[in-house]
């Protein structure tokens, strides 16, 4: 921890409230919040200076509001908050350690009837009765009970799990991209096809949009409910890589039941054979594609059963559908499905 660390690190969307910020920053004292500002978030990188006062925290205020999740600096801080909470999710941990890693957030909600996404929120936060931006004495009173009850900052939390090095800064400040991470759950993807890592620049605001759009939200938990994006450009741009950095770097996060990746471009019997893969990691046990198919087996209406009997809905699956053919001028795009 640095000599300058505020223990209150307040994070904010600067158009939906700077003034609240401003207010219960007087309230805690200049050296106890950490209140940024300088108008960083114009600059193109996340500057290390706010890395390390969300590490150098034990609280971590959070104004949420519509504005702050559309962010990417907001997004960025809020992910560096959740840092311990997710390392002990992909761990399995039980439910007093997850509860335990969310100790340091604090959340202040907006007043009246504004919608907040509760996809963006872990279950715990989810479910608390928090103050609003018109209750900052509450706030900062609260604010102070879990001072005396959080003491480390969470730069030290990580340090204990071992995870420091995967939000650690790249030079003089670090990226909005997201670390790689291993890939989790059932799994149809080249092996060949791997992440640039560090050498992956330039790209960090698409990925973020990506996962605005792709993030499963609450409606489509208990049921087989798809959340679909596209990505539409000419051929050269790196739609693919693109795809597959937003697959290794969120895929353990956002979809942890596994991912399937799919070259549409194919003929059919190769597109089948791709399907079929698919299937295979719910059913194991199934015979060759020759073999099932010599027996009357039909891919697509296996596929949609095994997909209700043992689809998790906690744990959502990302389908990746790369090279999807262009259609010709006036025509419709071909079916997937009926190719």
């Amino acid at each position: 921890m640095s000599e300058a660390a505020h223990p209150v690190f307040l994070s904010y969307a600067r158009q939906a409230s700077l003034v609240a910020a401003r207010a219960l920053a007087e309230r805690l004292g200049t050296n106890n919040a950490f209140l940024d500002i300088d108008g960083v978030a114009l600059r193109d990188t996340f500057p290390a200076v706010l890395q390390d006062a969300v590490l150098d925290a034990r609280i971590m205020v959070v104004f949420v509001s519509e504005a702050y999740f559309t962010r990417p600096y907001c997004w960025r801080e809020w992910e560096l908050g959740l840092a311990p909470w997710h390392t002990l999710l992909q761990r399995h941990a039980d439910a007093a350690a997850l509860e335990q890693a969310l100790a340091h957030i604090v959340l202040v909600m907006p007043e009246g009837e504004a919608r907040i996404p509760s996809d963006r929120l872990p279950p715990s936060p989810r479910l608390q009765n928090w103050p609003h931006v018109g209750q900052l004495d509450v706030v900062a009173e609260f604010i102070g009970e879990r001072l005396r009850q959080v003491k480390h900052s969470i730069g030290t939390t990580l340090d204990t799990l071992g995870a420091r090095d995967a939000v650690a800064p790249v030079g003089g400040g670090t990226d909005l991209l997201l670390p790689v991470r291993p890939l989790v759950g059932r799994l149809v993807l080249d092996r060949a096809a791997t992440s640039l890592d560090k050498e992956f620049v330039g790209r960090a605001v698409e990925l973020y949009q990506l996962d605005e759009l792709l993030r499963p939200g609450d409606g489509g938990r208990g049921g087989l409910v798809a959340v679909t994006a596209a990505v539409v450009a000419s051929g050269g741009f790196g739609k693919s890589r693109l795809a597959l950095e937003y697959v290794w770097r969120y895929q353990a996060l956002r979809f942890p039941g596994g991912v399937f990746w799919i070259d549409a471009d194919v003929v059919s019997e190769a597109l089948e054979a791709q399907w079929y893969a698919v299937l295979r990691t719910f059913v194991p046990d199934l015979p060759s594609l020759a073999q099932f198919q010599a027996l009357g087996g039909d891919v697509a209406d296996e596929l949609d059963e095994a997909l209700r009997l043992h689809h998790d809905p906690e744990k959502p699956v990302l389908v990746v559908l790369d090279n999807v053919p262009e259609p010709r001028p006036c025509e419709a795009l071909a079916s997937l499905v009926d190719r």
